[in-house]
């Protein structure tokens, strides 16, 4: 498709006239198991939320490589403000699910901050009952992973956090509690990733199935592009 056929100008143009009516009619093309009660609820939070009904989903600035704090150009005051920011809008967050009795909590960063000792595929190496790095590193995520281990120990109903960062595709649990219990409610989501490291094209999806009447409420499938097959060709 070339610049002429394109229908983007089209698209944006429409979701600036309204915004809203935009995102409804995109929603109609969902499979709900529960339909939202409200598109948009502007005072939800800090800056509102979308999809309002059975699951609470929020997305936090959180980048990889300790958070702005070591790699290119660390910047200590830029990771503190928003550090503190990323935190209060968790707990906003959970807040507003308490509220308005979510059946789960959906949060959306970059980072991978580490969770135990294993390798982790590039992920720092902490304590996990501490959850204080172990690697020597400057660590960006401490005084995060801390607020929301609590948040998701005081909710008790599923927590998923979704992120990329180590380009590693894997579901597991691996937050800990300050006594070495496995946190039962909470799942770890990592997507996929181009990881040419290893000589192959990791890039696929991950589809999630979100029904808030379920246990669990969040079920994953995914989805390997059969042209980004390398080891193994699609049959």
């Amino acid at each position: 498709m070339n610049a002429g056929e394109s229908r983007y100008p089209e698209t944006y143009a429409r979701w600036q006239r309204d915004g809203q009516a935009f995102w409804a009619e995109a929603a109609r093309d969902i499979d709900w198991y529960e339909v939202p009660k409200r598109i948009f609820d502007p005072n939800a939070g800090v800056y509102g939320r979308w999809f309002v009904g059975g699951v609470t989903y929020a997305t936090l600035n959180i980048p990889g490589s300790c958070n702005n704090l070591c790699d290119t150009n660390p910047d200590p005051l830029e990771f503190a403000a928003r550090n503190a920011a990323n935190i209060a809008w968790m707990k906003d967050s959970f807040a507003v699910a308490k509220a308005r009795g979510s059946a789960a909590v959906m949060i959306i960063a970059q980072a991978d901050p580490g969770w135990d000792q294993s390798t982790g595929v590039g992920a720092p190496l902490r304590d996990s009952k501490t959850l204080a790095e172990t690697d020597g590193l400057p660590d960006g995520f401490h005084d995060f992973l801390v607020a929301l281990r609590n948040e998701v120990i005081a909710f008790r109903r599923p927590v998923a956090y979704v992120h990329g960062d180590s380009h590693y595709f894997r579901l597991d649990r691996p937050f800990l509690d300050a006594q070495g219990r496995r946190l039962e409610n909470f799942t770890r989501v990592e997507t996929f990733g181009d990881n040419q490291a290893n000589g192959t094209n990791d890039v696929n999806w991950l589809k999630v199935f979100v029904n808030a009447r379920s246990r669990e409420v969040f079920s994953y499938q995914a989805q390997i592009v059969p042209g980004n097959r390398v080891a193994v060709p699609a049959p």
